[in-house]
């Protein structure tokens, strides 16, 4: 009897033992499944946190792609009312210097041509050799300056207007009024010169003429400043003196 005790009593304290160790056992395998499980969920949330950040930078990316082609496009739209040609307008962005000269132009001529002079630069005429598909756009700023604007065919067909010259009634404030117009139209004005002596009818009349010449070269184009600061013209060349010369 006191043997099947003693062998009872190491049989339930191996018992015991064992069920210790299960319950260990299953204890460690509940704390592993726990941290495994906090692992996971950490995992998936900065997997989320990471897609949610790649998409407000993708939409981010593509909001601002979006406001600069509305910012070209409104840009566009502002040259062709300016007056840029076509071919001009596709190639501005490339080109953002004559832009930014062109929208200096502007905002100059916003403040330096004023309504009330109108109706003395009328008696000013301008010459006009358009060449430039501008559809009509400079015509009509002149027009809106007050001047009488004459359109003439032009007779250098293969270069771009680059030239002005002006009579000798005619004040400079109103020759740069017409060389800023031309700017703003995404012109390149070359050579700004009083019209030569020896064409006395028109060197002595109110007139202003915008055409080509085949002799200003690489001569580098106005700036708005410079004409805005300019107490004299003296891009003289003394070749130049035959206005849009005629072909033989």
């Amino acid at each position: 009897a006191r043997q099947h005790a003693a062998n009872l009593k190491k049989w339930r304290g191996w018992l015991l033992g064992l069920l210790v160790a299960s319950i260990l056992l299953l204890l460690v395998a509940l704390v592993q499944t726990l941290n495994e499980r906090k692992a996971n969920s950490f995992a998936t949330q900065q997997m989320q946190v990471a897609r949610r950040e790649k998409q407000k930078a993708e939409d981010s990316a593509a909001a601002a792609r979006q406001a600069e082609k509305e910012a070209q496009e409104r840009l566009v739209s502002l040259l062709a009312q300016f007056g840029w040609t076509g071919d001009k307008r596709v190639a501005a962005q490339a080109d953002q210097h004559s832009v930014r000269q062109s929208l200096e132009a502007n905002k100059v001529l916003q403040v330096e041509a004023k309504p009330d002079e109108r109706a003395r630069r009328k008696a000013i005429a301008v010459e006009y050799f358009a060449k430039n598909g501008d559809e009509n756009k400079v015509e009509a700023a002149l027009i809106e300056l007050g001047f009488s604007v004459q359109k003439q065919r032009p007779n250098v067909s293969d270069l771009a207007s680059n030239t002005i010259w002006y009579g000798s009634p005619v004040s400079l404030d109103d020759v740069k009024l017409v060389a800023l117009t031309l700017i703003r139209a995404g012109v390149q004005i070359k050579s700004i010169a009083s019209i030569p002596a020896y064409l006395t009818q028109k060197k002595d009349a109110p007139l202003i003429q915008v055409g080509a010449s085949r002799l200003v070269g690489e001569q580098a184009p106005y700036s708005v400043e410079e004409i805005q600061n300019a107490k004299q013209f003296s891009r003289l060349f003394p070749e130049l003196t035959l206005v849009e010369p005629k072909k033989r």
